[in-house]
């Protein structure tokens, strides 16, 4: 949902996670929010924050930049669970096609 044109959006997830397994039993609901800000045309950030199994509250900030216009990004985010800095924390890097359709 654009807040500011489309430099600044808003993201609002919501999911169910269903296991086929019977050992795991922790079925949950998902609920995530996002902004993310388009700083120039290959620069973005986002900040994240979102809930899941065992209702865990977690953030993550990320970084984008676009090697390929309306094409092929790479992006890179840090997170945790809040309260645990210490003991949960993510690193992630990850490449994205967004072809211009």
């Amino acid at each position: 949902m654009p807040l500011r044109g489309e430099d600044l959006l808003l993201h609002l997830n919501l999911g169910y996670l269903q296991y086929r397994d019977q050992i795991q039993s922790d079925n949950s609901v998902f609920k995530a929010a996002a902004l993310d800000y388009s700083f120039n045309e290959r620069i973005g950030f986002s900040v994240e924050t979102f809930s899941g199994v065992e209702d865990s509250l977690s953030w993550r900030v990320g970084a984008r930049y676009t090697l390929i216009p309306d094409f092929l990004q790479i992006d890179a985010s840090y997170g945790s669970d809040y309260g645990t800095f210490q003991g949960a924390r993510a690193f992630t890097v990850g490449f994205g096609i967004t072809p211009g359709f």
